[in-house]
């Protein structure tokens, strides 16, 4: 819900204000990372993990006014940085697919593929389909429609 209003509130002051076409959000492999891995995978409270994530957000703030930061990015390999951004794409969409029923926990491969005869996994598949088609004949707003 959070991210939801902020996105709302963001994208309409960048409309008005900005006067630019373009949607703002918040990014979503930090909100799956700390609900799936932090909150639930590693069975810490929300509150301490909030607690963690505000002196590590100090800690972060100090850190760009020295420039430590910029000067750490710069140091990335450019392929290490791809890496990263390609990992946090595979996780979200990893989330999304076990959300959706399309794979599930599996004890001895760790996944496998979900039951597609139950419904919301059927249109999950074919809504993600209809998405990719939309978005290979370049028709704009395919992720949004």
């Amino acid at each position: 819900t959070a991210t939801a209003l902020i996105t709302i509130v963001a994208s309409a002051f960048n409309a008005f204000f900005a006067n630019t076409p373009v949607a703002m959000s918040v990014g979503m492999g930090l909100n799956a990372y700390f609900t799936f891995a932090v909150c639930l995978g590693q069975n810490i409270a929300w509150q301490s993990a909030l607690g963690a994530v505000f002196i590590s957000s100090i800690i972060f703030l100090i850190l760009s006014f020295t420039h430590f930061r910029l000067w750490v990015i710069r140091n990335i390999p450019k392929d290490l940085r791809l890496a990263i951004c390609a990992g946090i794409g595979c996780f979200i969409a990893f989330l999304g697919l076990s959300q959706m029923g399309v794979i599930m926990h599996n004890k001895d491969t760790l996944v496998s593929i979900g039951n597609f005869k139950i419904p919301h996994v059927f249109f999950g598949i074919f809504t993600l389909a209809l998405i990719i088609f939309f978005w290979a004949i370049k028709l704009r707003g395919a992720f949004i429609l």
